[in-house]
């Protein structure tokens, strides 16, 4: 038996075996739009705004329309500072489809800090107003993204007091997603509230990864 074994006990046979990890974040964004593609992604807390899966789908093509406007080359880092939002979520699947590479940092961060970070980190472009994506036509989804490639950067400061950065490789996160499933009963269609920071490494994958995973 197998460390993932020992979690089957935790629910049926039919929702244990959806839980495979996937390659690379456009398997997960074919999957959702082919799969549940008219099931609720997100919704606000007074209800007024409700998004399909299909609409996030689309959402995601035109962010990338967008970024390709910006000309960043693949495999680059870019700084990305926002408060948890739709946009953000949006923003960050369309970078990791175009195999561009989001450093998370807090939104708070003080300027002289920021400063540093794009010398230290190497940062290209720095992603931290909203646009209208809308206005851009769908895009296409790359089929060339390894799941060793390195996908997303979050900071961390280690015992001697430096900000590092944690780089996860697409494999890495879209594996977390699905440990964040494990354990569970009934982990698919659920409802996710949005707490802590995707900035953090947990917000992340927890808050968003594992509720694409599971139609939730």
């Amino acid at each position: 038996m197998n460390n993932i074994e020992i979690f089957r006990k935790y629910t049926d046979t039919d929702t244990f075996n959806k839980l495979i990890p996937l390659n690379n974040i456009n398997d997960l964004i074919v999957r959702f739009n082919n799969e549940y593609s008219s099931y609720c992604f997100y919704r606000n807390i007074s209800g007024d705004v409700n998004i399909t899966y299909k609409d996030f789908y689309c959402d995601i093509l035109k962010m990338k329309s967008y970024i390709e406007t910006l000309n960043i080359d693949k495999g680059c880092n870019v700084g990305v500072l926002y408060n948890n939002s739709y946009f953000e979520i949006v923003l960050i699947l369309a970078l990791l489809a175009s195999s561009i590479i989001p450093v998370m940092i807090d939104p708070n961060i003080d300027i002289n800090l920021l400063d540093n970070y794009k010398s230290q980190f190497d940062l290209v472009y720095l992603f931290n107003q909203e646009i209208n994506f809308n206005i851009y036509p769908l895009s296409k989804l790359d089929n060339d993204i390894n799941g060793n490639d390195v996908a997303i950067i979050f900071l961390t400061i280690g015992r001697d007091g430096i900000t590092k950065g944690a780089m996860l490789s697409h494999e890495g996160i879209l594996q977390g997603a699905c440990n964040g499933c494990y354990g569970i009963k009934d982990v698919f269609y659920q409802t996710y509230y949005d707490i802590i920071p995707f900035y953090h490494v947990y917000g992340f994958i927890r808050s968003v990864l594992t509720p694409l995973f599971t139609a939730s």
